[in-house]
């Protein structure tokens, strides 16, 4: 689990409010491998090898820290290369299978939910050139091709959106005192 600095915001009384973001970063950079058969050459596969322990190591960090911190704002990047878009020949892509597998990881929208969801899911799509284009699991993956650029964010978007969480999150934090605002807590 990394933990990641997202620029802090202005609440209603003037005052700036750091947000940490703890980030879990996972990385699948590579194609599987088959070695030669006496029916079929060695050849380069899909990149679908351990998406299913990704997704159980997920689940087991966002368990563990929820349970711990139940109003923690948790977010998840899957980082693979744009190639598994279009490794699909007979049905989904790799890109698909990733986010149809992890889009049980995604959506808590409460610290009363389930301990084991983050808040939000990415996957992030490189190319050879280094940019990066992030797609959330929630929406529809095309089946064999990547996503259109619309339908993703810049890595900027996907910081402003993790930034946004932890503010909501902290509204929802109950209060001794009735009528208590950020402004009281600030000495505004």
């Amino acid at each position: 689990m990394a933990r990641w600095f997202v620029r802090g915001r202005t609440s209603e009384c003037g005052t700036t409010l750091p947000a940490w973001s703890p980030v879990s970063i996972k990385t699948y950079t590579f194609r599987d491998t088959h070695g030669a058969t006496s029916h079929r050459p060695a050849h380069a596969g899909r990149y679908v090898r351990n998406v299913k322990r990704n997704d159980m190591e997920l689940r087991d960090e966002a368990d563990t820290l929820h349970r711990r911190q139940p109003y923690a704002v948790l977010a998840a990047l899957f980082f693979m290369n744009e190639d598994a878009s279009w490794d699909g020949i007979q049905g989904q892509s790799s890109f698909a299978h990733v986010v149809f597998t992890l889009r049980k990881r995604a959506g808590r929208p409460s610290p009363d939910s389930r301990f084991d969801l983050f808040e939000m899911v990415y996957v992030g799509l490189f190319n050879d050139d280094g940019f990066v284009r992030f797609f959330h699991v929630r929406e529809a993956p095309p089946k064999n091709q990547p996503p259109p650029t619309e339908a993703t964010i810049s890595g900027g978007q996907g910081q402003d959106r993790t930034a946004d969480l932890p503010l909501f999150r902290r509204s929802l934090v109950p209060t001794e005192l009735p009528g208590r605002t950020d402004c009281d807590e600030a000495g505004v």
